[in-house]
């Protein structure tokens, strides 16, 4: 359980950024039901492990994509460290195989948290993660066709 004072002492994160040289960002952080993961820093506030959040749900920007069984897939970290660890994610079978046996019913709709870690910051070459694990057991989301459909009539309406 992360405190308040937690939180308030790792309100910053640094990491290296190619070209940019060192940012800084707020530490943005997931709030799950049961708890909230928020990436350690170091005591120069650079990160020590980050989080990748993989989130699918059905493809609601039109009815054919909804009735066709398309999805939308959405990949991002709480920061670019986390994000950029999409690809261990794509190259670690074990986490793949885990991933598809928790999900064997194939839901419509689930939500995935790694935290990455083992990260090396390089001024050059920025800061990249060698390490990536599930965070928590992966989340299948409510999946009821009443609620993509007005998703999409509420897209269809935002575009005309």
């Amino acid at each position: 359980m992360i405190s308040k004072n937690d939180v308030a002492d790792s309100a910053v994160a640094r990491r290296f950024v190619p070209g940019r040289g060192l940012v800084e960002r707020p530490n943005w952080r997931i709030s799950a039901p049961d708890r909230i993961y928020v990436p350690k820093v170091d005591e120069y506030g650079l990160l020590l492990d980050d989080y990748l959040l993989v989130t699918k749900v059905r493809n609601y920007l039109s009815r054919d994509a909804t009735d066709g069984g398309f999805s939308i897939i959405s990949f991002g970290g709480t920061h670019g460290t986390g994000t950029r660890a999409l690809q261990l994610l794509f190259k670690d079978r074990r986490v793949l195989a885990d991933i598809a046996d928790r999900l064997r019913q194939r839901p419509a709709a689930f939500q995935a948290l790694f935290r990455v870690s083992d990260i090396d910051h390089d001024r050059t070459r920025g800061s990249h993660a060698h390490r990536l694990e599930l965070a928590d057991d992966v989340l299948v989301l409510p999946d009821r066709d009443q609620v993509w459909r007005t998703a999409t009539d509420i897209v269809q309406r935002g575009i005309q």
